[in-house]
């Protein structure tokens, strides 16, 4: 009976840290400034094998590209990471943060990378969803002002959706 309660202890502690390896990777994605601080956080999301970590270790690893002067490494880390998050959308086709980053990151790459194919579709999926998306307020905030600082959506847009989002949650405390 204890070896079952440190088991469900301990597993519920590696939950939790995982969840906070995720968040880790989410705050730093437009912080991030050397090659040193992605290996730090593709580290800490390593061991972390769901839908939203492949496509996080695709963004940081494309990100990679950026700092090395190489183009067959930068192309290298482009296929790499490409690769990881088209892997993410297959496993979790309808998560609205992997759609999220693959239309940023493809909004941002150059053309000649052919890449960009999904830009239109992912903007138009993450509008439709993020409000019934389950994920945290803050991230949604985030994924909207990222969006509107990328020049993918309007600011009209994002006001329309920040009033929706508080709209529904000032509704639904009324409801309890």
């Amino acid at each position: 009976m204890r070896k079952r309660w440190l088991f469900i202890l301990l597993s519920l502690l590696c939950v939790n840290l995982m969840g906070n390896n995720i968040n880790l990777a989410r705050i730093n994605l437009s912080k991030i400034t050397t090659i040193a601080q992605i290996d730090t956080v593709l580290i800490l999301i390593d061991g972390i094998n769901t839908p939203i970590s492949n496509a996080y270790k695709g963004a940081y690893t494309m990100m990679k590209a950026k700092y090395v002067s190489s183009p067959f490494k930068k192309y290298a880390y482009f296929n790499e990471g490409k690769a990881l998050i088209e892997r993410a959308i297959e496993q979790s086709p309808n998560n609205v943060e992997i759609r999220y980053l693959r239309a940023t990151l493809q909004a941002k790459l150059p053309k000649f990378l052919n890449y960009y194919e999904n830009i239109n579709d992912d903007i138009d999926f993450v509008l439709t969803n993020l409000k019934t998306a389950e994920i945290s307020k803050e991230v949604k905030y985030k994924i909207i002002i990222n969006l509107v600082a990328a020049n993918l959506i309007s600011k009209e847009q994002k006001a329309t959706i920040f009033y929706q989002l508080n709209y529904a949650r000032n509704t639904s405390n009324i409801s309890r």
